[in-house]
Order: C-alpha cells, then structure tokens, then sequence
C-alpha cells in the first residue's frame, strides 16, 4: 500500500516522479491526497501509475470425478464455465484424467476419455503450463507403483499475457499420494543484456565526437562486412563507455536524490537545517524532476512494441507465440532442471548449486538461505568440503532474517543422515533416458512434452499430394484458416454468416464440408470414382471425416 500527498498533479514532471515511485516499489494500492485536480480522467490514471492495476482474472481449481461414468458431465461442466468466462482463465488441480499416452507408465488407459479431455482443451482454447520436475504426480504407493500425470494447469493465451514469466514446479509429496504443484508468477529469467541505442544521446553534448573517434579506427581486414560489423561492434561499444562517464544510470542518480532529500527533512523534524543544506534539498527536488523526466523519456523509447501489442489486437496472438519461443530460448534452465546428481565421495558435485539433495537444487527449495552465500562460494563449494566438519555454515554471511534462519535448521536436519562413499565416484543421471545418459534425441523429445498431438497430422504428410495442398489441410484441421469464428477470436468483425449458404455461422468444418454448397461439390466429385458412400454429412469434422474415409479407399 502506498498513500502520498503529492501536493498537486498538474505538471508532467510531478507525474513522471509519481510514475517513477510506483515502478520502483510495486504496490498492490496507490492512495494520493491532494492532487489539486477537478477531473481525473483514465488517461490521467493510466498516466501516473500505468496499467500494471487494471487487469482481472479468474483462477479455477477443480478436483475431477474418480469414476469414468462422472467425467463427460465433469468436462461439460468445465466447457459452460470456460464460454461464460471473459476474462484471463487459469484452471489447475487433480483432474483425475489424461490427455497422453506418456502420462501414464503402463497401457491400461482408457482412449476414449482421452479423445474427449483433448477435444475439450481444444475447443477451450487452453494450453498447459509445462511442469518442472517429476514426470507424474500420483502413484499409488505401491512396490511396483501406478505413476500417472492427472495434476495439471491450464490457461488461455490472454492469462499468459498477463503473466508471461510464469512457471510451475512439482514439489516433494510428503505424507499424500499427490505432489503438490508449486505456480510462480513472477519467475526471473536472466539473459545477456543487448546493447541498446538511446534516442536522447543526440542531444547531449560529445555525441558525435565519440561516434568519429570510434569510426575512424585502422583496419586491417580486407572482407568489407567483417569491416563494417567490426566498426559497429567497436561504436557501440564507445558509446556504453561514454554513457556510463557522461550520463550514468538515471535510475541510480534518482533514487540517490530521493534518499538524500529524504534524509534532509528527517533532519529537519529534529532541527533547523542550514542555508546550504535547504540549497542542496531544493536543488535535488528540481534535479529528480528533470531526471524522472528523462526516465520517462527511455522508458516510452523501450514500449514501443508494447504500444503495438496493446494497440492492434490481432497482434496478440503473434506476441504470445513470440513469448512462448522465447521462454524455450532459455536452455540452460532446461538442463539444469534435467540433471541430478549421484553422490558418491562428493568431490566433483557442488553443494549449493547442483542438484543432488533429494535430486533437487537447494536453491529451488531455500532459495533465501542460497541468497545468504557468496557466488564464488556457491560456484567452487563441494558436497565433501562442505560436510566436513560442518563447513556449509561458514560460507553464510547474512542478513540472518526468519526465513534464513528457519532454512538453515532444515537443511542442517536434512544433512544429519547424509553419508558419503569414499569408494565411488559421482555420477551425474539425465532424467529423460532410462540409461541415465544423455542424448540428444531424449532432449529434443524433452522439448515438447505437454503438447497436444495433433490429429492426423501424421498420416496427412504421408499424402502423394502438392506441398500446398497438403499446407493448407494442415491449416485447417488446426482451425488456422480465417473464417468468422477465428476472426471473432481475434477482434476483427466480418460477416458471421457462410458465403455459400448464408445460413450458418462460417466455420472451417462448415465450409468445407457441413455446409449444403460443399457436400454436393463432395458428392459429385466422389461419385465419379465410385465413392458416393464417402460424401460428408452436416454432422461431420474435417480432421475425423477424413481419417476415417481414407481407411475406406484402397491404395493404389
């Protein structure tokens, strides 16, 4: 919660300041008093503390029936909620179903129920988030246990957004048959800082000097590419140098302004302050004006995407695929994730950032005792260096606050059965390969676990068939094609009626082969070769239709 007086939000330099604070300390509430304003408009709001407040969504947490009689009615009942819900949707828990063969370590699966929970994630519009750590949920706990993947989380494509660094991890399942599931929100994934060009830099004086000395350097190579990238790599490179002696962090310089001016009137309550130091305050006041300013400057350089994602709605799609091949970019947190750890002598296994303690990172499960240690000591401390003579506790330097201390006598009660073997190597295991090695195919295969198969997309590639006939099939049975019902989805208006028939609601089924146009091309065309058996009727699906007629029709 953060309430201010802002005395007064007439100025965009006071908004910018406003803006600056409310990014820096993420409140969930904003109070403001006197804003001296008579009408504050939602671009006045939008202006001073962004769109960051102005979302809503809906979570659903369902438990599914354990009886296969139940479970049609259960998904129907989840299909009416998803077509009453507008807004973001996630829904999570024990569904009590599979949708892959994979979810389940033996074959008594029922495929039926699998066609219908897959048909209904499709027609939801729902993706799974992709579960970090074990491969099942549930056992039942038995010598040679059932493993099944009935726990999932679901979400639509505005939900992730929202939310777009969202993660999920299984976590150790104690005294249930269930693991529990672990979903953060806000999960940071690190990567290298590309350089980026500040459109205010123009401006500021030695500019374009820095850009000719950095330009006019000797070279040798005689490719002209290899020159120019060169010269481009060397000018960015001058003007980071540059930026940082000139300019500095903005954001660096602001705060320091705001915590001096703070600290001057914390001053003044206790006494009167000095003709210099009311000087320097009043002199910060205005320089944090025109620094929150400049910020503000970057900042609105830095949302250009962002303005054309909020601005053109069919963009959205595009922006969470975008944001999905992103989030696989990210390999080293795959491996991480895939690696665990046999301690054998403890030598080559680190203690505080490999996974080797109930096969996980400790990071992962006392990730504010890990904070407490150094990174050179996080990167060089061994398993057998650290519990000899309890060595682990020397590496901690604080700040020792409760969730510190509460890890600290966990992982020390964690460690008190923790034997080594001399005798025997370490082993490191790949989790996605029963040999324990890694390869490359099991890595590849690791990739899209999760995914929905696509119904005959198999067998439409073996077709003898024009690439681009065989495309834009491939396209259809996805339900990629732009007719009305896509359209709709992503906020273009057109005409909801088919062109053919002008009766029905145009969907790529419809038009292709429900529609009274379409199933009479069907049947004179089949009927030539002798196939009028095979005509669609209006009950028909593409992908199912077509499956089941190609069986129908010898080979040639």
């Amino acid at each position: 919660l953060l309430f201010w007086n802002v005395r007064g939000l007439n100025g965009r330099a006071h908004r910018n300041a406003l803006r600056e604070l409310v990014v820096a300390v993420k409140p969930s509430i904003v109070c403001l008093q006197e804003t001296k304003l008579d009408v504050i408009s939602p671009f006045d709001i939008l202006q001073c503390i962004g769109t960051g407040f102005d979302y809503t969504f809906l979570p659903a947490m369902v438990y599914g029936p354990p009886t296969d009689a139940l479970k049609p009615a259960f998904l129907a009942e989840l299909q009416d909620l998803r077509a009453r819900c507008s807004v973001p949707w996630l829904i999570a828990g024990d569904f009590n179903m599979i949708y892959h063969a994979e979810d389940k370590n033996n074959n008594r699966i029922n495929r039926r129920l699998m066609g219908q929970f897959r048909r209904f994630l499709n027609d939801a519009s729902l993706k799974e988030l992709h579960l970090q750590g074990c491969l099942f949920t549930w056992s039942n706990e038995r010598l040679h246990p059932m493993l099944e993947r009935i726990d999932r989380a679901f979400f639509t494509a505005d939900w992730e957004a929202l939310h777009p660094n969202c993660d999920l991890h299984s976590l150790s399942s104690l005294c249930s048959d269930h693991a529990p599931l672990l979903l953060r929100l806000d999960s940071v994934f690190s990567a290298k800082k590309r350089f980026l060009f500040r459109s205010f830099w123009l401006r500021l004086l030695g500019f374009l000097e820095v850009v000719e000395s950095a330009w006019h350097c000797p070279l040798r190579d005689a490719s002209a590419f290899a020159r120019l990238d060169w010269l481009l790599r060397n000018t960015a490179r001058f003007l980071k140098s540059w930026s940082t002696r000139s300019v500095g962090s903005i954001r660096t310089q602001l705060e320091l302004a705001k915590e001096v001016v703070q600290r001057l009137e914390m001053a003044r309550d206790c006494r009167s302050l000095t003709p210099l130091e009311e000087k320097l305050r009043q002199e910060l006041k205005l320089k944090s004006l025109g620094l929150s300013s400049l910020q503000r400057t970057i900042v609105r350089q830095e949302s250009q995407l962002l303005w054309l994602n909020e601005g053109d709605a069919p963009t959205k799609f595009f922006h969470c695929h975008a944001n999905h091949r992103w989030h696989k970019n990210f390999i080293h947190t795959f491996f991480n994730a895939s690696f665990t750890y046999e301690v054998g002598n403890g030598v080559s296994t680190l203690f505080w950032t490999d996974s080797w303690l109930d096969g996980r990172r400790l990071a992962a499960t006392m990730g504010e005792l890990v904070e407490a240690v150094s990174v050179r000591r996080r990167n060089s401390r061994s398993v057998a260096s650290a519990l000899q003579d309890h060595a682990w506790i020397s590496d901690l330097f604080g700040p020792f606050t409760v969730p510190v201390i509460v890890q600290f006598l966990q992982l020390k009660q964690r460690l008190q059965g923790t034997v080594l073997d001399p005798a025997s190597l370490d082993r490191v295991v790949w989790k996605w390969c029963p040999s324990g090695q890694y390869s490359c195919s099991s890595a590849y295969q690791a990739f899209f676990l999760g995914q929905s198969a696509l119904l005959g997309a198999k067998e439409l590639w073996k077709v003898r068939a024009p690439n681009e006939y065989r495309l834009f099939f491939w396209l259809a049975i996805q339900d990629r094609c732009w007719t009305f019902d896509r359209l709709r989805h992503h906020g273009i208006r057109s005409c909801d009626r088919c062109a053919l028939c002008s009766q029905l609601p145009e969907t790529i089924d419809h038009l292709l082969l429900q529609c009274v146009s379409s199933r009479e091309v069907w049947f004179r065309s089949l009927l030539r070769s002798g196939w009028a058996h095979l005509s669609p009727s209006h009950e028909d699906k593409l992908s199912g239709w077509w499956l089941c007629s190609r069986k129908l029709v010898a080979k040639f």
